[in-house]
């Protein structure tokens, strides 16, 4: 967090990626592997929910094939690089706490 001093707190380990940095990696595979038109079907199918200018069930399929064989190539997918969720055991309550006496 360079030159950001004072305006938020670091992540614990700033090797490690965040969920944007997971965000930014997509985007760039995405961008980079679909021409013009290609992408801007994408978008309107996945994005927009817009399936009447979006893309054909066949052409999601080859898509999406070849977009998660570059994703596993790069490393992205399995995701838990990204998400990773540590279980805490959550303290004990009083047994009458919150209850009308």
């Amino acid at each position: 967090m360079l030159g950001n001093v004072g305006e938020g707190k670091p992540s614990g380990n700033m090797a490690n990626p965040s969920p944007v940095d997971f965000f930014c990696d997509v985007d760039k595979i995405v961008t980079n592997a679909l021409c013009d038109e290609e992408y801007r079907r994408f978008m309107e199918t996945y994005i927009y929910e817009n399936k009447a200018a979006g893309l054909s069930a066949t052409e999601c399929t080859a898509i999406e094939q070849r977009l998660g064989k570059l994703f596993r190539n790069y490393g992205i997918s399995p995701v838990v690089r990204y998400f990773m969720a540590f279980r805490k055991k959550c303290p004990k309550r009083n047994r009458n706490e919150g209850k009308a006496t």
